[in-house]
C-alpha cells in the first residue's frame, strides 16, 4: 500500500470513532461528519478512477464538514497528482503543521522540497476598482504575488457592468510574473436620430417639361394680345404715349 493510501484508510476509522461519546451513551452522529465521510468515500472512488478534479471537489467538500488533518493530506495529494505544485505545496505544509511527528514525515518533507523548484510568483495588477480576479478558477487578490506552479495560467477578471476578460499567462519556476489585466467596460451605444421622411413625389419629369411649355406658351399668347392693343389704341387726350423703339419699354413723354 502507497503512503498516502494508508492516512487516506486514517480518516474513516477516525470518523467512526470521533462520532462516539461513551460517557453520555451512542447519541446521533453529528450530520456535519456524516456529510463529510460520504464526501470522503467519494474522492476516494474518484481518485481511484483518476478523475482527480472531482476527487478534488469531494475532498474539499469534506474538509468544510470536518477539521481532519487526514484530509489537508488528501487535497494535498490531489493537487500533488494534477500538477499544481503550489497548491500541493501549501497543503503539505497545513498537514505537517497540524500532525507534528509522523512515520512518513520525512516522505513528505522531501516531495515539498521537490515541489518547490517547481513554483514561479504570479502577480495580478487590476486598475479598475471592485475587479475580482481568479488564477485557475480559485480566487486571487489583485497585487499581491500567489505562489503558483510553472506553466501556463488562466486569469480572469471581472466586475459587475463590465465585460469579462481572460488571458493566459506562462510563469517560470524561481521567477516572478507580472500580469496586467482589467475588466472591460461596455460599448456606449449610438442612437441615431431618424432620417427625415421624403418629400411627396412630384410628376415624372416628362409631365413637368409639357406642363412647362403649355403654361409658357400662354404666357405667350398674353402678353402679344396686350402688346397689340397698346399698339392699336389711340392715345387718349393727356395720356402719355407708350411705343416700342427698342427690345424693352420705355417711356415717351409728347
Amino acid at each position: 500500500m502507497e503512503w498516502w493510501n494508508v492516512t487516506l484508510a486514517g480518516l474513516l476509522v477516525a470518523g467512526t470513532a470521533l462520532a462516539q461519546t461513551p460517557d453520555l451513551g451512542p447519541p446521533a452522529e453529528d450530520p456535519r461528519q456524516v456529510a463529510a465521510r460520504g464526501h470522503f468515500q467519494a474522492g476516494q472512488v474518484y481518485s481511484e478512477q483518476g478523475d482527480l478534479k472531482r476527487a478534488l471537489v469531494e475532498f474539499r467538500e469534506a474538509a468544510r464538514d470536518f477539521d481532519a488533518p487526514a484530509l489537508d493530506f488528501n487535497i494535498a495529494r490531489t493537487y500533488d497528482r494534477l500538477g499544481d505544485a503550489a497548491r500541493a505545496v501549501e497543503n503539505y505544509e497545513k498537514y505537517l503543521a497540524r500532525v507534528g511527528a509522523t512515520d512518513d514525515r520525512a516522505q513528505i518533507e522531501t516531495r515539498v522540497t521537490e515541489l518547490k523548484r517547481q513554483i514561479g510568483t504570479l502577480t495580478i495588477v487590476i486598475k479598475v476598482n471592485g475587479a475580482r480576479v481568479l488564477i485557475d478558477e480559485e480566487p486571487a487578490v489583485p497585487g499581491r504575488s500567489h505562489s503558483v506552479g510553472a506553466g501556463r495560467h488562466r486569469v480572469v477578471a471581472s466586475k459587475d457592468g463590465y465585460l469579462t476578460r481572460t488571458v493566459e499567462v506562462d510563469v517560470r519556476a524561481g521567477e516572478v510574473t507580472v500580469t496586467e489585466i482589467d475588466p472591460v467596460a461596455p460599448e456606449q451605444k449610438i442612437v441615431l436620430a431618424p432620417a427625415p421622411s421624403p418629400a411627396p413625389a412630384g410628376p415624372p419629369p416628362r409631365s413637368r417639361w409639357w406642363i412647362g411649355v403649355v403654361v409658357g406658351a400662354v404666357a405667350l399668347v398674353a402678353v402679344g394680345a396686350v402688346t397689340t392693343g397698346v399698339l392699336l389704341a389711340p392715345p387718349s387726350e393727356g395720356a402719355p404715349y407708350m411705343g416700342s423703339i427698342s427690345p424693352g419699354f420705355q417711356r415717351i413723354d409728347p
